[in-house]
């Protein structure tokens, strides 16, 4: 028998994360749909259900965004200075909080305008 898998639920239009399953069947027994339907759509079919308006993708697939590489530019230009493993790197190379930079990555585009500061996923 295979690995249990968590499924995300996403917003059928922005793909976003609604809710988590903790297995297929889970998510199975609640839309009534077989396992093999949720799998195609999840392989072949960028995880879209047209008629039912479902889109799922597994959950271990997604990257926790503290672990994805981040890139800091010239707060002016925009050019390149530097690339980080993970937000964890970043912030304390620069003497900020993984909070203060978490904030500007997603709600100012990067920008940290008291620090003089810019940051990017990579």
């Amino acid at each position: 028998m295979g690995k249990t898998r968590k499924l995300n639920q996403l917003d059928y239009e922005t793909g976003k994360v609604i809710r988590t399953f903790s297995s297929l069947s889970e998510a199975c027994d609640e839309f009534g749909i077989s396992l093999y339907n949720i799998w195609h759509a999840i392989e072949k079919k960028n995880g879209i259900m047209p008629i039912k308006k479902l889109r799922f993708e597994y959950a271990e697939e997604r990257v926790n965004n503290t672990k994805r590489k981040v890139k800091q530019l010239d707060y002016e230009t925009g050019e390149l200075i530097e690339t980080y493993n993970n937000m964890e790197d970043a912030a304390s190379d620069n003497f900020i909080s993984v909070k203060a930079l978490r904030k500007a990555l997603s709600k100012r585009d990067g920008y940290m305008p008291v620090a003089k500061l810019r940051f990017e996923f990579i």
